[in-house]
């Protein structure tokens, strides 16, 4: 029985010790194996998305929009309001005919006469005219140069210009953005009796035209 219980009781210490062991490799000597130790720490690697936003998307930037002052260098912004008025046959008969500019869309050149020269410290030009339809007719215009945004003309804000050509303007109360070469055209404005004549009904509409930075070397000065 002696020799049983001494048994009985090896076996128990030879099982506490490998317990420790396991619990706590550090412990382990000799030919006795250890737990592999798992590294658990988090890892973080950056996606393809932020590699290409950093490496690639800015550089792009840079290069499709240079600083609007060295893009001031050569060219110019030309921005235009129009107003179209359509008098009924109620209305006099009007003529106007005194155009003082005109601009080819497909060249690019400007051509002035009865205009300011545009100087190397002006942004550019806002144009500003009215075409008479209907029992009146002829276009009157003129350009006005500035050299900074806000500008305002009559009823007419340009508020912004970002380095891409896209402008921020209102008209009376409304807030217009336009990229280069497009347009916003108004609702029609109908006044019944205009100057006093209640048969006479004229219509109005105003079309505000961004057409972007142009060459300055292509403003032809008659």
């Amino acid at each position: 029985m002696k020799i049983l219980a001494v048994i009985s009781g090896l076996v128990g210490l030879v099982t506490l010790v490998s317990f420790f062991y396991y619990i706590n490799p550090s412990l382990a000597g000799g030919g006795l194996a250890t737990r592999p130790v798992v590294d658990r720490s988090p890892r973080f690697e950056p996606t393809i998305e932020i590699m290409a936003t950093q490496n690639i998307y800015l550089p792009l930037v840079q290069k499709i929009s240079p600083p609007l002052n060295e893009t001031l260098k050569e060219k110019y912004l030309l921005v235009e309001h129009w107003t179209t008025e359509e008098w009924s046959s109620g209305c006099p008969g009007l003529i106007i005919d005194f155009p003082t500019y005109y601009f080819d869309t497909q060249t690019g050149d400007l051509f002035i006469t009865v205009n300011p020269v545009l100087m190397s410290t002006n942004m550019g030009y806002m144009g500003y005219g009215t075409s008479l339809t209907g029992a009146s007719g002829g276009i009157n215009s003129n350009l006005a140069r500035f050299e900074a945004a806000p500008y305002t003309v009559s009823d007419t804000t340009l508020h912004a210009v970002t380095a891409s050509g896209q402008i921020t303007m209102t008209h009376k109360n409304e807030a217009i953005v336009l990229l280069p070469g497009t347009n916003w055209v108004s609702p029609p404005i109908i006044d019944s009796g205009a100057m006093g004549i209640p048969e006479c009904v004229i219509t109005a509409t105003h079309r505000l035209t961004n057409y972007g930075f142009q060459e300055r070397s292509r403003i032809v000065t008659n």
